[in-house]
């Protein structure tokens, strides 16, 4: 709903201003109730765990929802490997700043996505460095791709140029089976002198370099400024014709088709967010996993049924089936107030009892009559088991209740 910087209090108003199904879920006092405990790992421990792993809170559930992403749909033959940076500005020995991003500050974590779908693949939370243990990690570019791409094989990766290398693209082609597209820094030694000159170059004009299983371009897009791509997908100088005067070469253009996957999901996530402010990183992180969870289930729900839906529509259902049981349980409170109670109605959800559930006796005030009136009775609904007096009593007979 795009109130994530709205307080609670004023999405539970009952003047109009906010949201009704909130309330028929839960009352505002649960839902601050709730965010304050949530907790993700036991704290019986934690300060041992702490000494040996930084992100020890989160971990579990981390883990397992990344397994279930990996097993739960195969990417296409396009990946593309970059980071995200989930907003937040509370203490945490890792918080990064990176000016590029939307937030600047928060937590960063590293992605694998599919660049068709934009489903997510694979996931790692940067630690900084960890203490010496289990858990204690190499955080060089290299092997933050190796690790992500684990998984997989047979396809191609396209990264920046913080990720890219030339022994990295060697090694994955040659134990990963996997191809890298990637742009790459100037500093390189690999790459010969005559790429970097930008003195007496025409504009739009493309170098070529050739090894092995391996090739790289030297594009000039505009004046003193030079782009260069490493390949390991191709093998020519091919100039795609569809880029007109600017004379891209085929390696550019793809590399720059395939390079947003992971910043598109990001925008995806951040537009329909649940995420609410928090001073908790744990938290952070726990929301980010719902964002991504979202995008990965309506992409495999696409996936496996003909009907398509809008980003919101599905967020809508998908909000609605999780509520759904919690609801059923809400009508069938007595004690819930007389307008939560309407609401419900309104929606669909009636209390209805079970045989041998029905109430045969019982107490109380009439819940038809004004409270001013204070009417006791012992007599209740036959299906709903609301009391009621005999003022308000429709008497049936047999045939027409079964015609009824």
């Amino acid at each position: 709903m795009k109130c994530s910087h709205r307080s609670s209090e004023d999405l539970w108003q009952s003047d109009g201003t906010g949201a009704d199904l909130f309330a028929c879920v839960m009352s505002e006092r649960r839902f601050r109730f709730l965010l304050r405990c949530i907790r993700f790992d036991d704290i019986r421990g934690r300060t041992q765990r702490k000494e040996i792993d930084k992100i020890t809170h989160i971990r579990w559930i981390f883990e397992n929802f990344v397994s279930n992403c990996k097993k739960s749909y195969s990417i296409s033959e396009y990946a593309c490997v970059d980071e995200k940076l989930q907003s937040f500005r509370g203490r945490c020995s890792f918080r990064q700043y990176i000016p590029n991003k939307p937030a600047k500050y928060g937590i960063k974590i590293f992605a694998l996505c599919d660049n068709v779908t934009y489903y997510t693949s694979n996931l790692e939370i940067y630690a900084g460095k960890q203490p010496d243990g289990p858990f204690s990690i190499d955080n060089s570019a290299s092997e933050v791709v190796k690790r992500l791409v684990s998984p997989i094989s047979g396809r191609n990766i396209t990264a920046d140029n913080w990720f890219a290398s030339i022994s990295l693209a060697e090694e994955l082609l040659k134990n990963h089976n996997l191809t890298l597209v990637a742009t790459i820094k100037k500093n390189k030694r690999e790459i010969p002198k005559e790429f970097l000159v930008t003195k007496n170059r025409e504009l739009c004009s493309s170098y070529f370099g050739f090894q092995n299983n391996m090739s790289i371009v030297s594009y000039m897009p505009k004046k003193n400024k030079i782009v260069l791509v490493l390949s390991t997908m191709h093998s020519s100088k091919t100039i795609d014709e569809s880029s007109g005067l600017a004379k891209k070469p085929e390696i550019i253009t793809f590399y720059n088709a395939t390079k947003g996957a992971v910043d598109n999901m990001d925008r995806m996530t951040e537009n329909y967010t649940v995420a609410r402010r928090s001073n908790r990183w744990p938290l952070t992180v726990f929301y980010s996993i719902l964002n991504i969870g979202a995008v990965n289930a309506q992409v495999i729900y696409h996936e496996n049924s003909q009907a398509k839906y809008t980003r919101l529509q599905f967020l809508k259902i998908l909000a609605k089936q999780l509520m759904d049981e919690q609801l059923q349980y809400r009508a069938t409170i007595l004690s819930l107030p007389k307008n939560i109670k309407t609401r419900l109605n309104i929606y669909g959800y009636k209390p209805t009892l079970q045989v041998g559930e029905q109430r045969v006796r019982a107490s109380g005030r009439c819940q038809f009559c004004d409270r001013q009136r204070d009417r006791k009775t012992t007599k209740v609904c036959t299906n709903c088991a609301k009391l009621i007096c005999r003022d308000h009593l429709v008497e049936v007979c047999p045939e027409c209740f079964s015609e009824m």
